[in-house]
């Protein structure tokens, strides 16, 4: 004999009400997941400019100023201000260097020559001696 359709789901139905009743519990349980983005994650790029319109010629000559009506915000400060007139008391020197000029600078002030630094740099001694003995002797012939 059969069994009826209604007795088979008799049996399961216990099984049901219990699935049934442990689905709220398990749905009431706060689950929070926390997720970090990954040190190697690309930042957010900006959305991108769109580029500049370019104005069509009838534009540009709606929008054009006559010459010389542009002034810039400050007036432009000379860095250097350079009398062209000679002026009451200015005192002018022009100084030329000549080789006699040179020379009796470096005489009289006191300067290192470039013979006597080379004679310094001679390692030996007696190839100094022999050096500045040189120079001596050049200087006294003139």
């Amino acid at each position: 004999m059969k069994t009826p359709r209604w007795s088979r789901a008799s049996r399961c139905l216990p099984a049901l009400l219990l699935s049934l009743a442990a689905l709220p519990l398990s749905a009431q349980t706060p689950q929070t997941v926390i997720v970090r983005p990954a040190a190697s994650a690309p930042a957010p790029s900006p959305a991108a400019k769109p580029e500049p319109r370019l104005l069509t010629p009838d534009e540009k000559r709606a929008s054009a100023t006559a010459p010389g009506t542009l002034r810039p915000e400050r007036p432009a400060l000379p860095q250097v201000a350079v009398p062209l007139e000679r002026t009451a008391g200015a005192e002018v020197r022009t100084v030329v260097q000549t080789p006699r000029r040179e020379a009796d600078a470096r005489a009289n002030g006191g300067g290192v020559s470039d013979g006597a630094a080379r004679c310094g740099a001679q390692k030996d001694r007696a190839v100094r001696d022999d050096c500045r003995e040189d120079l001596r002797v050049r200087r006294s012939l003139g």
